[in-house]
Parts: structure tokens; C-alpha cells; sequence
């Protein structure tokens, strides 16, 4: 089946073995003193997810396959679906926004009774947009419990919520992902030395 982008997890993911990951919120900020010593900061973008990918070493064969597809991500409109590796992937895969409070607060619907969402949790949502899917990220800061109803009193997230993340929309719990593009200044290549090539790693940063 012809590769498309964004790539898909499986596509990617699936055989890189990695051997290195980072998964975190971007500041976009900028920080100032004043001569009486105050700190002022000022925001002045919206915070995209970042994160590293470093592929360990392999056979020179194993790793052509997965270089070819690095190198097709350095193509101008390259891109591929990225999750936290080190989360968990079980439990309810999708439930819903069941109301918001502002743009940093939320509560959880169409959960089993009882259902915990830990804090620190990772959930996306998927929005269909001008031929498009735009995906957002965002984490959970403290404890998310369904009632007998399988609504979860509002809670605080990290990332706010963005455009067309209203009531009713789907929420992803279960693998969540979102889109990313390599970011090219920080592409190191494959490097083949012996009977293994090593060394292929590269920053990448959220696509909106």
C-alpha cells in the first residue's frame, strides 16, 4: 500500500526500535528582569509539543528501510503521527468533552462508572479541517473520576483547549497522537560504522 504523509505510528514507529524518546509542552515565552530585580514573562505563542527520536543501532539492512523514511520526512510537506512512547496504551480508547470552563479547564463524558483518568494523562482529539485532520495534545493535571453517569467533575489540563475542541467533541485516551514535522536543523543521519549503522536521531515539533 503507497506511503502517504502524515505517516502513520505503525508505519514509522512500528520497526525504529527506539532507543531514545522525549515527549514534552514547548515554552514560548519570553523572560525579562527589571532593574529591581522582578522577573516579567510574556507569552507570545501558542506552546507546541516537541520531542527527540533516536533510532539505536542496527543491522546496515534493517536501518536502510528506516532512514529511507527519515529522509522522506526532510520532503517540504513531510509529516508523521507521534504518541508518548512511555505511556501506557490500554484501558477506554475514546470519550467525549463533556463541558469546558475556560480555555484550561474541562470535564470528561461517556466514561464507565467510576473510570480514573491519573493525572499526568496524555488525551488528543482529531478535528477534520479544510481537507485536513488537526490534531491537539493536551494532559491532565489532576485526577479525572466518572460518576454513575460517566461524567468527570472539570479538571485542570495542561495546553489549552484550541478551536473546535467544544462539548461533544471526541476525546482519544488510548494511544493519543498527534501530528509533527522533523525539525531539520536538529536531523543527525545515519552513521555506518562496522557491521551496524547508528546515530540516526532527530528533533521533531507539533504541526497545527
Amino acid at each position: 500500500m503507497p506511503l502517504s504523509f502524515p505517516i502513520s505510528l505503525a508505519g514509522f514507529f512500528g520497526p525504529a526500535a527506539i532507543a531514545q524518546a522525549t515527549f514534552h509542552l514547548a515554552p514560548a515565552l519570553k523572560q525579562n528582569r527589571t532593574r529591581g530585580g522582578a522577573i516579567i514573562r510574556t507569552g507570545y505563542a501558542t506552546r507546541l509539543w516537541h520531542g527527540l527520536v533516536s533510532v539505536s543501532a542496527r543491522s546496515h539492512a534493517a536501518m536502510a528501510a528506516i532512514e529511507a523514511k527519515a529522509d522522506w520526512l526532510l520532503e517540504a510537506n513531510g509529516s508523521f503521527l507521534v504518541t508518548p512512547k512511555h505511556m501506557p496504551t490500554s484501558g477506554t480508547p475514546t470519550c467525549s468533552i463533556a463541558s469546558t470552563s475556560g480555555l484550561n479547564q474541562m470535564a470528561f463524558g461517556g466514561l464507565p462508572a467510576n473510570y480514573r483518568i491519573p493525572a499526568g494523562s496524555f488525551f488528543a482529539t482529531a478535528i477534520a479541517s479544510g481537507g485536513r485532520t488537526i490534531r491537539h495534545m493536551h494532559r491532565v493535571l489532576e485526577d479525572a473520576v466518572a460518576n454513575a453517569q460517566g461524567v468527570t467533575p472539570s479538571v485542570s489540563i495542561l495546553a489549552p483547549l484550541e478551536q473546535h475542541e467544544d462539548p461533544g467533541a471526541t476525546v482519544y485516551l488510548a494511544s493519543p497522537v498527534i501530528e509533527a514535522v522533523v525539525a531539520t536543523e536538529d536531523f543527525s543521519p545515519v552513521q555506518a560504522s562496522g557491521a551496524l549503522s547508528d546515530g540516526l536521531s532527530f528533533r521533531w515539533v507539533q504541526k497545527l
